[in-house]
């Protein structure tokens, strides 16, 4: 109960095209207490963020129409969402030299396999890190 109290009113953004693996993360965050939303596409992520605010996306590398990671680094030249933590999920091995770079821009690889344990305590560590204000006009 009190790890509800901690995560409520807190939303996420999933941007993945596997609908499975979606519905099951949105089960899970849902039933932690976060607010989720999907979307299949970065377009339909473009979509949403013109009216919705996320306080965490989580983005798959690859997703239809622009890779994970160039859409993540696109929404740092944007003021409304530069402040907003990423994390990437990844099946590749990543270079430290590049999990660096990521982490100066807020953005956190997870790399699958994970555990809802390693996804609960990445959402947990970077909502705490970064916590952000969503503009009013947005919620």
């Amino acid at each position: 109960m009190m790890k509800q109290h901690l995560t409520m009113n807190k939303r996420i953004l999933i941007v993945d095209d596997d609908t499975g693996i979606v519905r099951f993360y949105h089960r899970y965050l849902s039933f932690e207490g976060y607010a989720v939303v999907i979307a299949d596409s970065c377009c339909a992520a473009e979509t949403l963020l013109t009216s919705w605010r996320p306080d965490l996306i989580i983005i798959d590398w690859c997703v239809p129409g622009i890779c994970g990671d160039n859409w993540a680094m696109s929404l740092r030249a944007r003021p409304d969402l530069a402040a907003t933590p990423i994390i990437m999920l990844t099946k590749r091995n990543l270079p430290a030299a590049t999990l660096n770079r990521m982490h100066d821009h807020r953005l956190i690889a997870l790399q699958k396999p994970f555990s809802l344990d390693q996804l609960s305590a990445t959402l947990a560590q970077l909502l705490a890190l970064y916590p952000i204000a969503p503009p009013s006009d947005l919620l």
